[in-house]
């Protein structure tokens, strides 16, 4: 028996449409679902003027995130925008030609300085199924620029550093992962570069002083990483490290 038809209002041009009385489904996850109604010849004219909408906006969130950075920029302390003209430009076109080469104000104040101060920066590098913020051949150095969200996903973020370090230490030792908040970017960008360096040779002098690794409580992804390392262990020398590395990092 087929279900009963009704008269609705089409979603793009408003005009009256007969479709069948369906009941209403239900998705994957117990939730009512229930679909727009539009004439067969409407749909295709929404989708286009959708997706004009879609790439209108993209294209005003790209020059609204430059126009932050460059504010950004010139309200620090003894900073000298000017000379960031060419920088700037090099940012602008290389975002305004692929939307996802920046993802924040931030991504793209850091570019402007390495770009300014003639540091080679290959911007959102595909590295396997990862990509990295900005990839620093010179300084053998993958970039990431992190945000306050970053503090709710450490597990993922050290599991992201382990795979791209494997891989960029592959053929050519000597690479760090460099995360620097959004925060030093923000309140003074000519400290980005120093900050860099001084990480740089701090992890690389830790691991020289610890059989190539960097200890648990350099960072929270480092410990992440270590207790990963030792899951699921049941040894009393491992059990008493755990245990150990629990109370260091719990709450007082």
């Amino acid at each position: 028996m087929s279900n009963a038809m009704i008269e609705v209002e089409c979603w793009f041009c408003g005009e009256s449409l007969i479709v069948e009385d369906k009941p209403v489904e239900m998705n994957y996850f117990g939730k009512h679902i229930e679909e727009r109604n539009f004439h067969e010849y409407c749909k295709p004219l929404y989708r286009k003027k959708r997706d004009e909408i879609k790439e209108e906006y993209i294209k005003l969130k790209i020059e609204v995130m430059f126009e932050r950075a460059l504010r950004m920029m010139e309200k620090q302390d003894g900073f000298h925008i000017n000379d960031y003209k060419e920088a700037s430009e090099v940012v602008g076109e290389l975002a305004r030609k692929n939307s996802k080469k920046f993802d924040s104000s931030h991504e793209m104040m850091a570019a402007m300085e390495l770009i300014n101060n003639r540091i080679h920066t290959k911007v959102q590098y595909p590295l396997n199924k990862r990509r990295i913020d900005m990839l620093l051949p010179s300084l053998k150095v993958a970039l990431e620029i992190d945000g306050v969200h970053h503090n709710f996903i450490i597990g993922k973020d050290s599991d992201r550093d382990i795979e791209i370090l494997n891989e960029l230490n592959k053929d050519d030792k000597g690479w760090e992962i460099v995360r620097i908040p959004t925060k030093i970017i923000e309140n003074n960008l000519k400290e980005l570069i120093p900050t860099i360096r001084h990480i740089y040779k701090e992890k690389q002098d830790l691991r020289r002083r610890n059989g190539g690794f960097i200890p648990s409580y350099y960072s929270r992804t480092n410990l992440s990483s270590h207790l990963k390392a030792v899951q699921g262990v049941d040894d009393p020398t491992v059990n008493s490290y755990r245990d150990a590395v629990f109370r260091e990092d719990s709450p007082s």
